[in-house]
């Protein structure tokens, strides 16, 4: 997918104050992981991650999503009422149905014209969303596209925290439930406008999106039976899956050795950074990290890390980016930003 016209007018993110520490999880889970004979600070050497946010498991996704739609729409310049399409991408919702898309238009005061949906798609929703607005904005259907995500996953690893404190848990269990401790939670929104009306000078050039569907169970989650993982198969297949898409998509933009001032990543873990940066043969102080402090926030971590890394003085107006995350299913996409 490339695109001439699209313009990312403006983002803005949603963080909430608890901070957890991985030091307190493993406190909680202390018990059964003497019984594994697991040593303590495993959790943060494994997966690089000290600390991560947490809303009340009671904070509905709209509700974060709102806030942050908020702050991008205002930093646009746009209200409400001038946009035409609205998607969230988050993996959390409010419910079954309707989207929570609608409620957060609902709370915004989007006009009758502004047409409101989901998309589902794990922690690439709100990439795969922005690929949408894209081609609405393209095809001449759209002025102004809000992209927005809530995620709040806090109920669900209450569910994984409990049944890994129970004294039966088994090893195997433990393993499976071992990405979940990796979980963050947080909010983004994005305005993208039609380029002829916008302002900011940030363009969305271009997108590849890809499949490997045969790996479909490598990750499954829901509400009520939290989320289990195949940590090992996660990072070989969605690793693999973006080492083996990278060439297909700089032959498809153009892009040179040298030519990425940064990477935008959908954040998970050190050694997906790793293992990914190494085969390109690209540079790691290249690829700004969130991870540390905010872990893995699934569909909005790559426009929150994009927000911190402007705000961090890392992504300057003139920079070439690259978004790029892989998601459970698997998928994978890989963006082209002029910044």
């Amino acid at each position: 997918m490339l695109w001439e016209n699209v313009a990312i007018e403006s983002v803005d993110i949603d963080l909430p104050d608890k901070v957890v520490t991985s030091e307190q999880l493993e406190n909680a889970l202390s018990a059964t992981m003497e019984r594994f004979g697991m040593e303590k600070g495993l959790l943060e050497r494994i997966s690089g991650i000290k600390e991560r946010r947490w809303y009340d498991s009671l904070e509905l996704p709209s509700a974060i999503a709102t806030r942050a739609a908020e702050r991008a729409l205002d930093r646009a310049g746009i209200s409400a009422g001038q946009v035409d399409m609205l998607i969230n991408g988050s993996v959390t919702r409010d419910y079954d149905e309707p989207a929570t898309a609608t409620i957060v238009g609902g709370n915004l005061g989007v006009k009758h014209h502004c047409f409101t949906m989901d998309i589902s798609h794990a922690c690439l929703g709100f990439v795969t969303a922005m690929t949408q607005a894209a081609n609405a904005i393209e095809l001449g259907q759209a002025n102004h596209v809000l992209v927005t995500s809530g995620e709040n996953a806090v109920r669900s690893l209450m569910v994984d925290i409990n049944r890994l404190k129970a004294p039966d848990c088994h090893i195997n269990t433990f393993r499976r439930a071992f990405a979940t401790l990796t979980i963050g939670t947080g909010g983004a929104a994005m305005v993208l406008s039609r380029r002829e009306h916008s302002k900011s000078g940030h363009r969305l050039k271009g997108a590849l999106g890809v499949s490997a569907n045969e790996h479909n169970q490598l990750c499954v989650g829901t509400w009520t039976g939290g989320m289990q993982a195949d940590t090992a198969g996660l990072l070989e297949h969605g690793t693999g899956l973006l080492i083996e898409s990278y060439p297909k998509a700089a032959a498809m933009f153009g892009w040179e050795d040298g030519d990425i001032d940064q990477f935008i990543s959908h954040q998970v873990s050190n050694a997906h950074f790793e293992r990914v940066f190494n085969a390109l043969g690209q540079p790691l102080d290249r690829n700004f990290r969130t991870l540390s402090y905010l872990g893995n926030v699934a569909s909005a971590s790559i426009p929150i890390t994009l927000v911190e890394a402007e705000r961090a003085g890392k992504v300057k107006s003139g920079d070439q980016l690259c978004f790029y995350g892989a998601g459970s299913g698997l998928g994978a996409m890989i963006m082209n930003v002029g910044w």
